[in-house]
């Protein structure tokens, strides 16, 4: 699971490391378009997965331009899923804490995440 998260990461680092591509030429794919709305009734582990995306786009990507991991123009210009990255994080920071609210023991699980993604 931390695997193919460290994997995408990786991935996405080379990318904006490389700007011979235009951003607007790299389109994330949405990860959350193959899982139900409905969180609560998801198997923990697709529940654990997701939250580690979440802690990827609203973490990560902001403590890697400020350690210059990615560059800040590039950042600006990726779209996910067809939004624009940060009306994306936007949405995604709403569901997140309306999630945490639902089930507060999942916190723990986001702090791992974020605690992961820092580290790298």
């Amino acid at each position: 699971m931390k695997a193919s998260l460290l994997c995408f990461v990786e991935n996405f680092r080379t990318f904006l490391y490389t700007p011979e591509l235009k951003p607007s030429e790299y389109v994330i794919v949405n990860p959350f378009t193959e899982f139900p709305a409905y969180f609560p009734k998801l198997p923990k582990e697709e529940r654990i997965v997701l939250i580690g995306w979440m802690a990827f786009f609203l973490k990560y990507i902001e403590h890697a331009i400020k350690k210059e991991y990615f560059f800040c123009e590039f950042v600006n210009e990726l779209y996910v899923g067809g939004s624009h990255i940060s009306k994306y994080c936007a949405y995604l920071e709403k569901y997140l804490n309306a999630i945490l609210h639902c089930d507060p023991s999942l916190i723990g699980i986001y702090d791992h995440w974020c605690g992961f993604y820092y580290s790298i």
